[in-house]
C-alpha cells in the first residue's frame, strides 16, 4: 500500500523536496535535507519504524474514511513496533478525533504487557494536509509522544510526524526512518 512522506528514510534522507513545516509554518530548510550521520535527518528528530507500522496507520485511515481515524503506535527504546487502532469517538467524527477511553486503557495494559511503551499516537486528517491543526496542538497533551498525521487528501496518501509542546505552541518535525526489511522478513505482527 503506497504512501508518500517528506520524512520517511530508509537510511538516507528523502530529497522529494515536500518539507515538513517548521514551527514558522515554512518549508523544512535545505540543512534538513542532508543525512545524518546515524541514517536520520540533520537537525532533525528521527524515531525509527518498523516496517509495516506506516501502512497499517494508512490502512486504518482508509478504513474509517471520512471519518478521522486514531491509535497509538507502541514500542520499546524509542523505536516504533505496534499499531493499535483505535475508535473515534469524538462527537464530529469527520472534523476530530478522541480516543475511546476504554480502548485506550486496554490498549495500554496489551502494550505493558509486551514491554512496550505508547510511542506515538496517530490520526488521520480525510480531506486536509498532515499537519498539525490548531486544535491539533491545543489537545496534545503528551510531549513526550511523536504525533503521527496522515492525509488522506492526497493520493498516495501523505505521512508525516511531529513533536508538539502546546504550552510553547511548537511544532517540530520528526524524521521517520524505515529500515530496509530483510529478505523473507514478513509484516508486522
Amino acid at each position: 500500500m503506497p504512501y508518500r512522506t517528506a520524512r520517511v528514510t530508509d537510511g538516507a534522507a528523502d530529497d522529494s523536496g515536500h518539507g515538513a513545516p517548521d514551527d514558522a509554518g515554512r518549508g523544512a530548510s535545505d540543512d534538513a535535507a542532508h543525512g545524518a550521520p546515524d541514517g536520520g535527518v540533520a537537525g532533525v528528530e528521527t524515531l525509527t519504524v518498523a516496517p509495516g507500522v506506516l501502512e497499517a496507520i494508512v490502512d486504518h485511515g482508509r478504513r474509517e474514511y471520512p471519518r478521522e481515524a486514531c491509535g497509538i503506535v507502541a514500542g520499546r527504546d524509542g523505536r516504533a513496533q505496534k499499531v493499535y487502532p483505535l475508535a473515534n469517538v469524538a462527537s464530529d467524527p469527520v472534523r476530530r478525533y478522541l480516543i475511546d477511553a476504554g480502548q485506550q486503557r486496554a490498549a495500554l495494559a496489551a502494550m505493558r504487557a509486551e514491554g512496550q511503551e505508547p510511542v506515538a499516537v496517530f490520526h488521520s486528517h480525510p480531506r486536509t494536509a498532515a499537519a498539525p491543526s490548531g486544535v491539533d496542538v491545543d489537545l496534545a497533551y503528551h510531549p513526550e509522544l511523536v504525533y503521527i498525521i496522515v492525509s488522506l487528501a492526497f493520493d498516495p496518501p501523505e505521512v508525516r510526524a511531529y513533536r508538539i509542546d502546546r504550552e510553547a505552541r511548537r511544532v517540530s518535525p520528526v524524521a521517520l526512518q524505515v529500515p530496509q526489511r530483510a529478505p523473507g522478513q514478513g509484516e508486522q505482527a
